[in-house]
């Protein structure tokens, strides 16, 4: 009797992703708060980190070229917030885990008066005198360790802050504040954003295993023409007297 009830508590939604998995467009905002967490724990637990491509240096990671390049600076200060293990730092390895930017704050000003705004209209209505002063912008990493623990253990929000280089069309991060996201706490800490931001998470570790898959895909037919390459040479040889 106390399976039928459990059963019983599990949402409808849940159900039909357990039963049709693939052959249906599942509301991941209709799950229960405690099964999407366990599905994104689960989901995560089966990234094995080590077998994707694609990982760079935080400080890479964080950086961005275009009519507005930011680069983080090497003297960026890292703020970590909540538990981690091992805090990131500009070498550790990251991946970038989401659909462009989670948050994101925008400062623009204009030379003639140093006006300074958030305000999209304000800044539509400067014309070409605005420009970003600095911003703020979070987004989800994945970090690789060398110990081969997997994505549900891996995986941050990082908040970076950066401003403009004087004079030139550049910007440079200072400061990043970090925060590692246990996948059982994910909708507490997203609360009503949470289904919007698993579904990007998801989409986005797809995308990692597609360009995954094409670099593989490459490598392994470079080395299929050197086997037969080198099968010839084999074949050809021989060191008897």
């Amino acid at each position: 009797m106390a399976s039928v009830t459990a059963k019983q508590k599990v949402s409808a939604e849940r159900k039909k992703l357990e039963l049709v998995m693939g052959n249906h467009q599942v509301n991941l905002a209709k799950l229960k708060p405690e099964e999407l967490n366990g599905l994104l724990k689960e989901w995560l637990h089966n990234v094995v980190l080590r077998e994707l491509r694609g990982f760079t240096p935080l400080r890479d990671t964080l950086s961005r070229r275009g009519d507005e390049p930011v680069t983080v600076s090497p003297e960026a200060k890292i703020t970590h917030r909540g538990f981690s293990d091992t805090p990131l730092n500009l070498d550790t390895q990251t991946l970038w885990a989401y659909r462009g930017v989670l948050s994101a704050e925008h400062t623009f000003s204009r030379p003639e008066s140093d006006e300074q705004t958030t305000d999209r209209e304000v800044v539509s209505s400067w014309g070409r005198q605005a420009y970003l002063l600095r911003g703020e912008e979070g987004t989800l990493l994945l970090r690789r360790q060398t110990n081969h623990t997997r994505a549900d253990e891996n995986l941050y929000l990082a908040t970076y802050f950066y401003e403009k280089v004087p004079h030139k069309k550049q910007w440079v991060v200072g400061k990043i504040i970090t925060e590692r996201i246990d996948p059982q706490s994910f909708s507490a800490r997203f609360e009503d954003e949470a289904p919007r931001i698993a579904q990007w998470l998801l989409w986005s570790i797809r995308d990692t295993y597609s360009r995954t898959h094409t670099v593989l895909a490459s490598q392994a037919s470079f080395m299929k023409q050197c086997l037969e390459k080198w099968e010839k040479i084999a074949g050809t040889i021989h060191g008897g007297r």
